[in-house]
């Protein structure tokens, strides 16, 4: 993904929308789904320091309160942290899920 978001920029694209959760995946078992939210987790959390490197913000789309706590705040923490950064290149995180409560990471 790396290469990808440094040929957008070198491009002079301002904004990517990564689908991170779609409405679709609610419809998978839920250790699949709990699976999938690790992986954001994840990839929010190791390319943190790849992001400010490049003065990247991230935000998001969607409902973030019907994700899991530990989820929705990796992610604030992550929005949160860019706020003041003078970046010129945003990546927004698609996040659009269901009616589930009761997942865990």
């Amino acid at each position: 993904m790396f290469h990808a978001i440094e040929h957008l920029m070198e491009s002079g694209v301002r904004f990517v929308t990564v689908w991170g959760f779609s409405t679709d995946n609610w419809k998978r078992q839920e250790d699949e789904i709990s699976s999938l939210f690790k992986l954001v987790d994840i990839w929010i959390r190791k390319n943190a320091d790849w992001a400010q490197a490049h003065k990247i913000k991230l935000r998001y789309i969607g409902r973030l309160q019907e994700l899991p706590d530990n989820l929705q705040e990796v992610i604030q923490k992550a929005v949160t942290s860019r706020k003041i950064m003078i970046g010129w290149f945003s990546i927004w995180l698609s996040i659009t899920p269901a009616e589930r409560k009761s997942l865990t990471l």
